[in-house]
């Protein structure tokens, strides 16, 4: 039996995406007695939107064989003022999931604070990343977005096997923008992140402090997102 998640970039969405996902899911269902697809219910982006439609269609045509998963946050969830989102959520009916799981009570720090709700998101994950054996993990490194540190938490904390999904064609987009966008400073600094060069050295180099070369870094990967979703 096989515990898989789906973890990825928000907006962006490559054509290939699903057909990709769709046959690496297929090769561990094809020697698995059992795949549970587990979602946390927060999680409602193009990327993970699309990985429950492919769970639902898979479950469809190996019904003897796979099973949806829901996960809900036992602090933010307990109230009974939710009842009747939960009831009419048209993102994730009720009659959908084959099971439901609750994480378990972690009410210490950010679960105390009512706003707090992206941290909390963040932390009951970081729980399921944890329970995983197969994590599809879609992002690209060299663009910056918040599921990149749960993608290296799951990579350093957990036991499950990383399955980095990205294309060619991006990569390659992604690349020639952040040759050709900016001015020296920038691009010196771009590439020398990519070469895993520590911010320390970088900073000696083009004569920054380390913290404004986390800034510029931030602004130019911003900028690069931007051309590729008008792309």
């Amino acid at each position: 039996m096989k515990k898989c998640y789906f973890i990825g970039t928000s907006e962006i969405f490559d054509a290939g995406l699903i057909d990709t996902l769709k046959e690496k899911c297929e090769k561990i269902i094809d020697v698995e007695d059992l795949v549970e697809f587990w979602f946390f219910h927060g999680e409602n982006f193009s990327y993970t939107g699309s990985c429950l439609c492919l769970a639902t269609w898979l479950r469809t045509k190996y019904p003897e064989k796979v099973i949806i998963v829901r996960v809900f946050d036992p602090v933010k969830d307990d109230e009974a003022s939710e009842w009747y989102r939960e009831a009419y959520n048209t993102k994730f009916p009720r009659c959908l999931p084959d099971r439901n799981v609750f994480a378990p009570v972690m009410d210490e720090g950010v679960a105390k604070i009512e706003m707090a709700f992206v941290q909390q998101a963040n932390k009951i994950e970081r729980w399921i990343l944890r329970q995983m054996d197969v994590v599809f993990a879609y992002y690209y490194a060299n663009l910056e977005d918040s599921i990149i540190a749960q993608i290296e938490f799951a990579q350093k904390s957990s036991n499950a096997e990383i399955i980095h999904i990205s294309f060619e064609e991006t990569e390659k987009f992604i690349q020639e923008k952040a040759e050709t966008m900016f001015d020296e400073r920038t691009t010196t600094i771009l590439a020398m992140l990519k070469d895993n060069v520590p911010q320390k050295e970088i900073g000696k180099a083009v004569g920054v402090t380390t913290s404004r070369i986390g800034q510029i870094a931030h602004k130019a990967a911003r900028d690069i997102r931007h051309e590729l979703l008008r792309r």
